[in-house]
């Protein structure tokens, strides 16, 4: 399909319809630059920021502060830009503000609505890290922010195009509040699952040193007593004929699924068999005993029969603990397990998985709690499948939009 532009869309400089205002930094040594009532603006918030508009900075700067290193304030409803380290990254201002050398902010002239120039800017993100250069930063030009070519359609549809996005935006942010409000409930109420237990079943209950309110009937047992806890290894690196195969090898990075349906890794029926390498089916609970930054601790479910290394324990439990019943207990422990082996980098290891202290339920009442917990969890994956459908059909509208592919008459 050959690409499209409506007759009354015209091709124009980005300096013809928005002035370009870059930004600077006031000397951090000098106390009455700072902490003014000037609200200035770095790229990392920007990064962190929920949704299109800027309402709030971190820091503010003076009028001596403002007035040192040259700065222009920015007034609201203009398009902050990151041009440095940080490319593309987009925000509107709902507040006057002045920012940092990390920024060409697009003040829009007569005739361009802000909503839409900062939607054309997200479109062309790869455009604008395509013309970066630098050494120690990558940054864009003011010359070639200026320069930047756009198609720019009359005010009237310009707004059209800025609601169309903004509406399917606004969905996305109410699915998103959603999301984090069913997390805080199960978070909740594992909590109180395991505090109180079932509502209604219990009437007395008991303090237990490291695990806290729980019903007096409850026993407390070491994991080890009702699971089989094990772990894999890694077949040689150095022989090629024992990877790349048919067997699943999962590695602590593949925890981050919750549940494991897929890896990134597949060994062969020989490195299988010349390793401490194992298959574990389907079902089994996975703890991160190693990993970077917030993995060790992590707490996953097979979805599929797989090997693993050695990095992870396998824990297969028996007939008097409920599997699901252990994986969200497990889940609910993350911060419990890093701290047992101190505020250092060391790792967990099987003896201390075999020994955690854990409340242990009827079975049946493991099965309802659990069960209560999953049907929590099936809600919070189909709010995430929504979700990633809403954001596909923005990408799609966004592409269709801004690539020109659109009708003669323009949007209507």
């Amino acid at each position: 399909m050959s690409s499209l532009r409506p007759t009354n869309w015209k091709m124009v400089r980005l300096d013809e319809i928005a002035d370009i205002i870059g930004g600077s930094t006031p000397s951090r040594n000098i106390k009455k630059y700072w902490n003014g009532d000037i609200p200035w603006v770095v790229p990392s918030e920007l990064t962190r920021l929920s949704g299109r508009y800027l309402y709030s900075t971190n820091e503010t700067i003076t009028q001596d502060g403002l007035k040192s290193s040259g700065l222009k304030m920015i007034p609201p409803n203009s398009v902050l830009l990151t041009t440095r380290a940080t490319i593309g990254e987009a925000a509107i201002n709902r507040i006057a503000v002045a920012t940092n050398q990390g920024f060409q902010n697009l003040i829009p002239k007569c005739g361009t609505d802000p909503v839409w120039l900062y939607y054309y800017i997200l479109h062309i993100q790869q455009e604008l890290a395509r013309r970066a250069s630098g050494s120690t930063f990558r940054e864009v030009s003011r010359k070639d922010i200026r320069s930047l070519r756009i198609l720019q359609p009359p005010f009237t549809e310009q707004k059209k195009i800025a609601k169309i996005l903004e509406s399917i935006d606004e969905v996305i942010e109410r699915t998103e509040d959603v999301i984090i409000q069913t997390k805080q409930l199960q978070d909740s109420l594992l909590y109180e699952l395991l505090a109180w237990g079932l509502p209604g079943h219990h009437t007395d209950w008991k303090e237990v040193p490291g695990i806290g309110n729980i019903p007096v009937d409850w026993q407390v047992v070491p994991l080890g007593q009702y699971a089989l806890v094990g772990t894999g290894g890694t077949p040689s690196r150095s022989r090629t004929e024992y990877w790349h195969g048919s067997i699943p090898w999962m590695v602590s990075g593949d925890i981050n699924q919750i549940r494991v349906s897929s890896v990134t890794n597949y060994i062969t029926d020989e490195g299988l068999n010349n390793s401490n390498a194992k298959i574990f089916p389907a079902g089994t609970i996975m703890v991160a005993m190693n990993g970077q930054g917030t993995t060790r601790g992590k707490t996953a479910q097979l979805a599929i029969d797989t090997s693993c290394n050695q990095s992870l324990a396998a824990i297969q439990t028996n007939n008097n603990l409920h599997n699901n019943y252990l994986f969200y207990l497990l889940r609910f422990y993350y911060n419990k397990l890093r701290r047992l082996t101190g505020d250092g980098r060391t790792g967990l290891n099987l003896n201390i998985i075999r020994n955690i202290l854990i409340p242990l339920p009827s079975l049946l009442e493991q099965q309802k709690i659990a069960d209560m917990l999953y049907t929590v969890d099936i809600y919070l994956q189909n709010l995430r499948n929504i979700l990633e459908i809403i954001n596909a059909i923005k990408v799609s509208t966004s592409e269709n939009i801004f690539s020109q592919i659109v009708s003669r008459k323009g949007i209507s």
